[in-house]
């Protein structure tokens, strides 16, 4: 018999990052695949920007994004983040 361990699964609203937790009572192997497919859903109509410096994660975190997010942009500095964020203004910004 699988174990059943409760974990937290996050719905996305649109901008204003409103964010619920439900407790879900699953197998873990199950949750980990509609997980992913849930969360990809509900970012699909989402923008995402990058602020990394080193290049070779930045391009890592960009690729990896760019399956969940409409659109992802890549910065390599806080300067060029807020010059980024006020031209395109991203729902969601990841900060190292």
């Amino acid at each position: 018999m699988v174990s059943s361990p409760i974990i937290e699964s996050a719905e996305i609203w649109q901008k204003g990052a409103i964010v619920t937790f439900l407790p879900i009572i699953a197998p873990s192997w199950i949750m980990a695949n509609l997980d992913i497919v849930k969360l990809r859903e509900q970012t699909k109509n989402l923008t995402a920007m990058v602020v990394e410096d080193e290049k070779v994660t930045n391009e890592l975190l960009n690729s990896t994004f760019k399956n969940f997010f409409s659109d992802v942009k890549s910065v390599f500095n806080g300067e060029e983040a807020l010059k980024a964020y006020k031209k395109s203004s991203p729902d969601v910004v990841f900060v190292d």
